[in-house]
């Protein structure tokens, strides 16, 4: 298939996502059809996340100082040998209790009255009332604290197996920005080219001779060592292993004979710009509202004027 048959079937197949809205890739007058080659790097992390959640009771009175929690890291947790995306387990840390300031007053006790906004009063047209609420007073005792401003935590330390991925886009300097930033938003397959698995990747290996990654200033590579540097993982995340995928987007610059350009890529295809191309029906579907509009505006106009 050339790149004008293989343009015109992407079109195509774009149209028949919403036929009714999109116009006919057939009755383009196409000047020309130019292939373009971005390149999707995809680094999807597995990684472990950790943490620590709290029972909380009253304690007497703040901390002169928070405590700090338990480490999650340092609490044995049991998981699977190869847990799933999604699992977690937790193991409650037996014998700590963590005094600390009540996070739903901040330390302070109490809280403003959500009745009169802390004001006291209610309004009644020239009147006003002390608030029932709060007694006048404009605030009221935090129920979580019971007024102390401190609180006791009970940890259970958790952990959880999480899914993350960062795409860049390679070779896009001929692309416009619409069209770059919706390669970077998700995976638009094409063409596998490379594939890498590891526990940790940090460089682009080759794996049967994959000649574009052969020397280390590649552009290409160093593209893939900076995604490798920041995977996306949050801080705390400990990675347990990742997935490497190079593809050859499928994608074409169509010249249009009136002069003006399209970009057609990815698999399901898109098109850019996004309102490109619409059917007669979604024409006269935005004009409709339009015109009856200003009838309806003219008329009530006419009705006004002639009373």
């Amino acid at each position: 298939m050339d790149d004008r048959a293989a343009a015109l079937d992407a079109l195509a197949r774009w149209k028949a996502q919403r036929s009714w809205a999109r116009a006919d890739p057939g009755s383009l007058a196409i000047a020309k059809v130019e292939p373009v080659g971005p390149v999707q790097v995809v680094l999807t992390s597995v990684y472990e996340a950790r943490g620590v959640r709290y029972r909380l009771e009253a304690a007497p009175s703040r901390p002169s100082l928070n405590e700090p929690g338990p480490d999650p890291w340092a609490i044995d947790i049991p998981l699977p040998a190869d847990p799933p995306v999604g699992h977690e387990a937790s193991a409650v840390v037996p014998g700590v209790r963590v005094h600390m300031d009540c996070g739903l007053c901040s330390g302070m006790g109490d809280m403003t009255c959500t009745r009169c906004d802390g004001a006291g009063r209610i309004q009644h047209g020239k009147h006003s009332q002390a608030c029932f609420q709060c007694n006048g007073r404009g605030h009221v005792q935090c129920p979580q604290c019971v007024g102390s401003g401190g609180l006791y935590g009970h940890p259970t330390a958790w952990a959880r197996i999480e899914e993350c991925q960062v795409i860049r886009v390679h070779e896009s300097d001929e692309l416009p920005n619409a069209v770059f930033l919706a390669l970077n938003e998700g995976d638009h397959g094409g063409e596998t080219m490379h594939e890498q698995r590891g526990a940790h990747i940090e460089d682009l290996v080759r794996q049967g001779g994959y000649r574009d990654a052969a020397g280390s200033s590649d552009p290409l590579r160093v593209l893939v060592r900076k995604l490798c540097e920041h995977p996306g993982v949050p801080d705390g995340g400990r990675v347990l292993h990742q997935h490497l995928r190079l593809s050859r987007v499928a994608a074409w610059e169509v010249g249009l004979e009136n002069g003006s350009t399209l970009w057609v890529f990815g698999d399901p295809p898109r098109v850019s710009p996004a309102g490109a191309l619409p059917s007669t029906t979604l024409r006269v579907a935005k004009v409709v509202p339009a015109v009856v509009a200003a009838g309806a505006a003219a008329f009530a106009a006419y009705w006004l004027l002639g009373r």
